[in-house]
């Protein structure tokens, strides 16, 4: 039997002046980094994902508002410059081409450009109407500065709806002489796809579409 006399402390040694270390170190407390975290490029995946889809989508409902190949053309009502309004059913027993375009629209330049080149070489065997969405008074600043060689005309809708803005620009569409529209492209091109497309239309017939960014 242990009697206060016999009993004695154990001895803690001190080695230095080294003091214990804390038990919640926090070394134990927080979870230790593996390696690089794969977060960012998963985030940047989905947002590359999400852009792509909204891009999909906008171009399908600017689809949905154009007319279907090889159905007769709606009765798109446009105006001059100068506000004269008319009819394109006027212009059946024509072959003609319709451009959509936007004043503000940096790819439609490059259309419009083309088409002032192809202009003089079509001009004889083919309508030309060169249509703007935009604002009227922005129209005919941007007619008076750029002066090119055909005439440019106000989309004023199909007259029961007027709803221009909805027209997905550049959209070129070619029209033969039953009124029927049997080409349909989106966006734009070179000057030689333009071209490509244009005698297609004249020679071989047929319908055919497109869409580039």
């Amino acid at each position: 039997m242990l009697t206060e006399g016999t009993f004695k402390k154990p001895k803690i040694e001190n080695q230095g002046n080294q003091s214990p270390e804390p038990k919640n170190r926090r070394s134990d407390i927080l979870p230790q980094r593996t390696g690089r975290t794969k977060t960012p490029i998963a985030l940047l995946f989905l947002l590359v994902s999400v852009l792509v889809l909204l891009v999909w989508g906008l171009r399908s409902l600017a689809n949905q508002q154009l007319p279907p190949l090889g159905r007769p053309l709606p009765p798109y009502l446009l105006s001059s410059l100068e506000g004269s309004r008319f009819s394109l059913d006027r212009y059946q027993g024509t072959r003609y081409l319709l451009l959509f375009f936007s004043v503000e629209c940096p790819h439609c330049r490059n259309e419009l450009s083309n088409v002032a080149l192809l202009y003089p070489k079509y001009k004889t065997v083919l309508g030309f109407f060169v249509v703007s969405v935009s604002d009227r008074l922005n129209l005919k600043e941007f007619s008076d500065s750029q002066r090119y060689p055909f005439p440019m005309f106000h989309f004023e809708g199909t007259g029961t709806e007027k709803n221009g803005g909805a027209m997905s620009v550049p959209t070129l569409l070619l029209v033969d002489e039953k009124g029927i529209l049997r080409a349909r492209h989106l966006g734009d091109r070179s000057l030689v796809e333009d071209e490509r497309i244009l005698y297609t239309f004249l020679n071989e017939g047929g319908t055919h579409e497109s869409a580039s960014h």
